[in-house]
């Protein structure tokens, strides 16, 4: 079972066989679950949940400007507009909707969403 928005699949609760997970990690987990290996509680964030994080931000068209400005016969100028997208991407704010929904993924699998504040794990740098 996932979130009432989409935004969020648990590893446990889904076949292998669903299109949800588009990465290899969150598929051999899943598949792994559901041949009844112990696989710890978790779960991810799906397409879904990014795509509206960037509807949302406007960072589609962010982006295809940034692109647009690139000079792709210059490294520097590559590396400056890459530079230049991460921090779209990193400064963006989370929509309230799906923050509230990865808190309430890890109070669902026992993690105290408290901790998570404290270690700045919100924007995605950390896996636990």
């Amino acid at each position: 079972m996932g979130s009432a928005q989409g935004f969020i699949v648990f590893l446990s609760n889904q076949s292998h066989e669903k299109t949800e997970f588009k990465d290899r990690k969150s598929s051999v987990l899943s598949e792994l679950s559901s041949l009844g290996f112990n696989i710890p509680p978790s779960f991810v964030i799906t397409r879904l949940a990014l795509e509206s994080f960037f509807k949302e931000n406007g960072i589609n068209l962010k982006i295809k400007h940034l692109l647009g400005t690139v000079n792709f016969e210059n490294v520097d100028s590559l590396s400056q507009v890459s530079r230049h997208i991460k921090q779209v991407v990193t400064s963006a704010p989370i929509p309230d909707v799906l923050t509230s929904e990865i808190f309430n993924a890890y109070k669902k699998i026992g993690i105290d969403s408290t901790v998570l504040v404290d270690l700045d794990v919100v924007k995605g740098e950390a896996v636990l």
